[in-house]
């Protein structure tokens, strides 16, 4: 996680001091034969924001890209989408644990001295190894907010596909990125909320490959 330059101070954002602004970005390991996205099956990546105090968390962005490493036994559509996670009363399990504060504080290195994440608490953030996470207890809402994908039949095939000039190679999800001087909505979440991503639809045989996510968001309060 890197603190950004700047944190857009016009529309929604108006009346909001942020005292973090940071870049998470991980990586999966080499999945294969994810199901399909339910309520519990197919989650590759999540964020809970499980801190109640009055710090508000807004998420500005999130991007994602997949890489076939193996290609599948037929061609097929690859894809994510990402939905809003509320109630959190059991954080997922398994996986990998992604550090975002709590062994190595101020992961990435902030450029002052600002308060401590509230998401600096271990296992609130993990991400899929060869398989997926295994899902806490939480209640997802009906309908995702983002959806990306694209077709994949060759070793090297890139969702987004590398043509499309997509920045970094992220597609997006959500919003748009800080660096880039968005003004979006932000996605704030209250005490246990989170973020999901899921895999679209079942990875066929022999198919295998990477997801690489990107999370940007800011902490602060009203003013």
């Amino acid at each position: 996680m890197t603190l950004l330059a700047s944190y857009p101070q016009s529309g929604s954002n108006a009346g909001f001091d942020a005292t973090n602004v940071r870049r998470l970005v991980v990586s999966t390991g080499a999945v294969t034969t994810i199901a399909a996205r339910t309520a519990t099956a197919g989650h590759l990546f999540v964020l809970r924001r499980a801190n109640t105090s009055t710090t508000q968390l807004a998420i500005h962005y999130v991007g994602a890209k997949f890489t076939l490493t193996t290609a599948y036994g037929t061609a097929q559509e690859t894809g994510c989408d990402l939905i809003v996670a509320r109630s959190f009363t059991a954080s997922y399990t398994g996986a990998t644990a992604v550090d975002t504060g709590s062994t190595v504080s101020d992961t990435g290195g902030l450029l002052a001295a600002f308060p401590a994440s509230i998401l600096a608490t271990a296992g609130l953030c993990r991400v899929a190894d060869t398989g997926a996470l295994t899902a806490g207890t939480q209640t997802l809402d009906a309908n995702p907010i983002g959806i990306l994908s694209g077709w994949s039949s060759a070793i090297g095939d890139t969702v987004p596909d590398a043509a499309s000039g997509a920045r970094e190679g992220f597609g997006t999800l959500f919003g748009r990125q800080l660096a880039e001087g968005g003004n979006a909505y932000p996605l704030v979440l209250a005490a246990d909320e989170g973020i999901v991503i899921r895999n679209l639809i079942l990875m066929g045989a022999t198919g295998v490959g990477r997801w690489d996510f990107c999370v940007e968001y800011a902490e602060g309060s009203p003013r």
